[in-house]
């Protein structure tokens, strides 16, 4: 079975530049939207999500990736989805429907997310999973899909 998410949960302080929102997380949600930006990415302002975080959306070409970002409160854990905005069910993909990202896709933006927020000095104790919440196993790194060459 393809993939169908790529995720990540990292460690990071509330940050004081989130104290006027809401819901905390809005700051991680700019800077990726800046780094993705800068890697060639349309990508939408963050819109609050869930009363709980952000999402954002990035299209290149025909891809498109709906981004989720959410804090683990209490505590300093923060969780990061990244999926297909469009993944057609079964009768849709018998009519020709495709998703709108690949895991090559996800996997490409992954590494993109991993490369906005790594170098930051808030963040630390990042770990990604295929379709899951990554725990202390999850990879240091994105990595491709199970079964991917």
């Amino acid at each position: 079975m393809t993939p169908r998410s790529q995720n990540l949960k990292w460690s990071a302080a509330l940050c004081p530049e989130d104290s006027q929102d809401l819901r905390p997380g809005r700051w991680f949600a700019t800077e990726i939207r800046r780094h993705l930006a800068g890697c060639g990415w349309s990508v939408a302002e963050p819109q609050g999500w869930r009363d709980v975080g952000w999402s954002l959306v990035g299209t290149r070409a025909a891809t498109s990736v709906s981004i989720y970002l959410a804090h683990l409160g209490p505590g300093e854990e923060w969780l990061l989805q990244l999926a297909p905005t469009l993944l057609p069910g079964l009768i849709a993909r018998l009519r020709g429907q495709q998703r709108s990202a690949s895991s090559a896709h996800l996997l490409e933006i992954a590494r993109q997310v991993h490369a906005a927020l790594a170098p930051l000095p808030r963040v630390s104790a990042m770990r990604w999973r295929w379709d899951g919440i990554p725990d202390e196993k999850g990879s240091l790194e994105p990595t491709p899909a199970p079964g991917a060459g």
